[in-house]
C-alpha cells in the first residue's frame, strides 16, 4: 500500500537536492504549484504519469521515490542542502546505466497495480516482455484485463512453468489463452490432482485429451474431481477402461455418465453379487446405504427407467423419496409400472397427489388396489372437482357410503340426470331420499324415468327390468299421480286439476 508520508518526505527530499523551488517543480512535471504543496504535506500522492516523471527528473527508481530506500540518504543530508541552488540548464540525468533500464520495474508495477487501470498496467507490463517470468506475472494477473493477460500470455515461454503457477494464472485467462499455454508446458510433469485443479478453466476438449491419455487411468475417486468438467463419451470410455466400479464409485459419478454406461456398471455390480453371495452378506448394510445412495442420485437425473430393476430392493424409506421425486417428475410410466410394490402409504401418496392435480383419469387403474379410506378420500376430491365420469367409472367399486354421497351430491346440485344411470345401485332408503328431493324440486322427468325401477326391488333380475321399461309409459303416468297427490297430502293442489283432467277424459 502506498504511504502518502514517505512520498511526501521524497518529494521534498529531492527538489531541496536538486535546487529547485515548488514552482519550478511544478513548471517541469507541467502541474500546478498548488499540486506539489499538496504532495509535500502528505494530502495527495502523484499520478502514475507524474510519479514515472519525477523519477525520471530526479534521477532515481520508482521503487525509490516510493518507499523508504531514500531514507538513509534523506536523513545524511545536512540542513544546508535545502538551500537554493543555480537552476540548471536541463533536468539531471540518471547515469548511463540507469537509461537503460526501464523507469517502472516490474516490482513497482506490482505495489501500483490496484490503482492502475488493467489496460494500462498491461501497456507497461508489455514493454518488458522479455523479462516477464510466470512468477513475476502471477501477483499482477488479478489486475490485468483478460484480453491484456492473454496477450501477455502469447509471448511468453511456457515450456518451463510448472503446474502450480498455472493455476495461480488460470482463472485470469481464456480458455483459448490457458489451453494454449496448457499445451505448451511438459504435460508430463502435472499430476492428476493438478489437472483437477485446472479443469475448471480448461476446455472440455484440452482436459479430455490430457484425461484420456493419462497412464495408468485416473482413480475412480480422481475421476469424481473431474467429471463435471468432461463430457459423457470422454467419462464413459474411461470408466470402461477402469473396468468395474464399487457402488460408492458409481454413486459418485452416475449424474455425470450416460444411461448405457450406468446399466452395464449394474449388470457387473449384480453379476459380481451373484459370483460372491457369500461376502457381499457380510457388507449388506454399506451395499444397501451405497444402492440407495445410487437410486437417489439416479432420480435425480430424471433415470427413472434405470430405477426399475433395483427399485424393489430399496429400503422403504429410500422407496418412498423416490416416489415424491417421480410425483414431481411427472414420472407416470414410472408409477403406475411400480404401483403394486409400494407400501400402502406411497401408493396413498400417488394417488391423492394426482387427484390434486385433477388427472382423475390416471387414478382409474389403481383405485381398485386403494384402501377404503383413500378411496373415499378421492371421491370427496371428484365430486368438489365435478369429475363425472371418473365417478360413473368407479361407482360399482365404491362402498356404499361413497355411493350414496355420490347420488346425495348430485342432488343437491341439481344433477338429476346424472344420477339415474347409478339409481338401481342405490340402497332403498338412499333412493327414498332421492325420490323426495326431486319432489321438492319439482323433477318430473327424473321421477318419469326411475320410477319402475324404484318399486322394484333392489337385486331385480334384468328380465324384471327390461319388463319395467317396457312399461315406462304406464309408469310415468302412475308417477305424475303419484307425484300429484303427495302434493295434495303437503297441502300443495296445483297438480290436482291436471289429474282430475285425466281421470275424467279416461286416462
Amino acid at each position: 500500500m502506498l504511504n502518502p508520508q514517505i512520498i511526501s518526505e521524497n518529494i521534498v527530499f529531492l527538489r531541496q537536492r536538486a535546487g529547485l523551488t515548488q514552482q519550478e517543480l511544478a513548471a517541469r512535471a507541467n502541474v500546478t504549484h498548488q499540486a506539489v504543496s499538496k504532495w509535500e504535506n502528505g494530502s495527495s500522492i502523484p499520478d502514475l504519469q507524474t510519479l514515472m516523471t519525477l523519477s525520471r527528473l530526479f534521477g532515481v527508481t520508482l521503487d525509490e521515490l516510493l518507499t523508504e530506500a531514500l531514507a538513509e540518504r534523506r536523513d545524511a543530508a545536512p540542513e544546508a542542502a535545502a538551500a537554493p541552488q543555480p537552476e540548471p540548464d536541463e533536468p539531471k540525468e540518471a547515469p548511463a546505466a540507469r537509461e537503460r533500464e526501464p523507469a517502472v520495474k516490474l516490482n513497482d508495477l506490482v505495489a501500483l497495480a490496484p490503482f492502475m487501470p488493467g489496460a494500462r498496467l498491461g501497456r507497461l507490463v508489455m514493454e518488458q516482455i522479455d523479462s516477464v517470468t510466470p512468477e513475476s506475472l502471477v501477483p499482477l494477473a488479478p489486475f490485468l484485463g483478460r484480453q491484456a493477460m492473454d496477450e501477455i500470455a502469447a509471448r511468453m515461454d511456457f515450456s518451463d512453468i510448472t503446474p502450480g503457477r498455472l493455476i495461480a494464472l488460470a482463472p485470469f485467462m481464456s480458455r483459448a489463452a490457458l489451453d494454449a499455454a496448457f499445451r505448451r508446458m511438459d504435460a508430463k510433469a502435472i499430476t492428476s490432482d493438478q489437472i483437477a485443479g485446472l479443469a475448471p478453466f480448461l476446455s472440455r476438449e484440452t482436459l479430455s485429451a490430457m484425461v484420456e491419455r493419462m497412464d495408468p487411468p485416473a482413480a475412480p475417486g480422481q475421476l469424481a474431481a473431474l467429471a463435471p468438467f468432461l463430457d459423457r463419451g470422454t467419462l464413459g470410455d474411461i470408466v470402461s477402461r477402469v473396468g468395474q466400479l464399487s457402488m460408492g464409485a458409481l454413486t459418485a459419478l452416475a449424474p455425470f455418465l450416460s444411461r448405457d454406461t450406468i446399466s452395464a456398471q449394474l449388470d457387473k455390480l449384480r453379476s459380481r453379487e451373484d459370483d460372491d453371495a457369500g461376502p457381499a452378506r457380510q457388507s449388506a448394510a454399506s451395499g444397501a446405504s451405497a444402492q440407495s445412495r445410487l437410486a437417489l442420485r439416479l432420480a435425480e437425473k430424471g433415470d427413472f427407467d434405470e430405477l426399475e430393476d433395483i427399485f424393489p430392493r430399496l429400503d422403504e424409506d429410500t422407496r418412498l423419496k423416490i416416489v415424491d421425486m417421480a410425483l414431481d417428475a411427472d414420472e407416470t410410466d414410472f408409477l403406475d409400472g411400480q404401483f403394486s410394490r409400494l407400501p400402502a402409504d406411497a401408493q396413498r401418496r400417488v394417488a391423492l397427489r394426482r387427484a390434486e392435480n385433477g388427472d382423475f383419469d390416471e387414478i382409474e387403474d389403481i383405485f381398485p388396489r386403494l384402501d377404503e379410506q383413500t378411496r373415499a378420500q378421492i371421491v370427496d376430491m371428484a365430486l368438489d372437482a365435478d369429475e363425472t365420469d371418473f365417478l360413473d367409472g368407479q361407482f360399482s367399486r365404491l362402498p356404499a357410503d361413497a355411493q350414496r354421497r355420490i347420488a346425495m351430491r348430485r342432488a343437491e346440485n341439481g344433477d338429476f340426470d346424472e344420477i339415474e344411470d347409478i339409481f338401481p345401485m342405490l340402497d332403498e332408503d338412499t333412493q327414498l331420499k332421492l325420490l323426495d328431493m326431486a319432489l321438492d324440486a319439482d323433477e318430473t322427468d327424473f321421477l318419469e324415468n326411475v320410477h319402475a325401477l324404484r318399486i322394484l326391488p333392489r337385486r331385480a333380475g334384468e328380465e324384471k327390468r327390461a319388463e319395467a321399461a317396457a312399461q315406462a309409459d304406464e309408469a310415468g303416468e302412475r308417477a305424475a299421480a303419484e307425484k300429484a297427490l303427495l302434493k295434495a297430502r303437503r297441502g300443495d293442489f296445483s297438480a290436482a286439476p291436471r289429474l282430475f283432467d285425466r281421470m275424467t277424459s279416461g286416462q
